[in-house]
């Protein structure tokens, strides 16, 4: 958690190179620990190097409870992972809601317009009854 807290505090150009220089750590030794570090960099909220898929594929390991794992740290890994997920699904259920309401958006459109042409009909019908002869009986 405190690797986490000195994460928020860095720069963009200072997290990039964090994220390169955790990469190769985890290239070179793929413990847990750097497991989780990197997973920690790549779901950062706010950063440009936010990578959910990559995070969530990093954590996956921990948290199917491979033997032998520091069990804080499994469940460190465990509450990121449920936290991606989440995300994912807000995402998920925040882009469906952007679609429906785009949808009724079009809807409301096409009935102004029709409602626009009906008006517009029944202006014309006053107009021709208005200047129209009067009827000869």
């Amino acid at each position: 958690l405190r690797y986490y807290d000195r994460l928020t505090r860095l720069k963009a150009a200072e997290l990039a190179r964090e994220l390169e220089i955790a990469k190769q750590i985890f290239e070179k030794e793929p413990s847990g620990l750097n497991r989780v570090q990197l997973a920690l960099i790549l779901c950062l909220p706010g950063s440009g190097l936010r990578d959910d898929g990559a995070a969530l594929a990093l954590l996956q390991p921990l948290v199917k409870g491979k033997d032998g794992e520091d069990s804080s740290l499994r469940a460190l890994a465990l509450l990121l992972h449920n936290d991606l997920i989440e995300r994912r699904h807000g995402e998920e259920a925040a882009q469906q809601q952007a679609a429906r309401a785009r949808d009724e958006q079009r809807r409301a459109d096409g009935l102004q317009q029709k409602l626009d042409a009906i008006m517009e009909m029944e202006k014309k019908m006053i107009e021709r009854e208005q200047t129209a002869p009067p009827k000869s009986r």
